[in-house]
């Protein structure tokens, strides 16, 4: 009995499911359809107007000569030796774990204890040694003793 009932139950739910679906289909069909007929007299008014041929125009299967433009070359001038920084080495303060360097511009007369990393105007110092600093100037690398 329960049985018979839970497949009543589902048998009509699946009906409805169908005739909702078909329903919904017809409709978007006549929807369509409507709307083509009403794009009817819209298309019938447009008019495919007449090109007249024009000789005086560029035939599209001739080849066309171009000239090739000139290339021009540029002459890269050779860049003189770099100048090397305005610093000198004023004195040294040596650690093996933490060395450091008096570093004097001779322009401005500042100078400045620096250690390996720091930066101090536009140079950077790269490495301190016993007798000489490495240092990054202008991206270029230079050594001062």
């Amino acid at each position: 009995m329960k049985n018979k009932k839970l497949l009543m139950v589902v048998t009509m739910i699946a009906v409805f499911v169908w005739g909702y679906n078909v329903y919904s289909i017809k409709s978007r069909l006549a929807q369509q359809k409507q709307a083509v007929e009403s794009a009817k007299p819209v298309i019938a008014g447009i008019h495919h107007e007449k090109k007249e041929y024009d000789d005086k125009a560029r035939d599209p299967f001739v080849y066309t000569h171009f000239e090739k433009p000139v290339l021009v070359k540029k002459v890269i001038q050779p860049v003189g030796p770099e100048t090397p920084p305005p610093y000198s080495i004023d004195g040294m303060l040596w650690d093996e774990k933490n060395p450091s360097v008096v570093l004097k511009n001779y322009q401005t007369g500042d100078s400045k204890i620096i250690s390996k990393g720091e930066v101090w105007d536009s140079i950077r110092i790269m490495d301190i040694k016993p007798d000489k600093v490495i240092i990054r100037f202008r991206n270029k690398t230079f050594t001062i003793q």
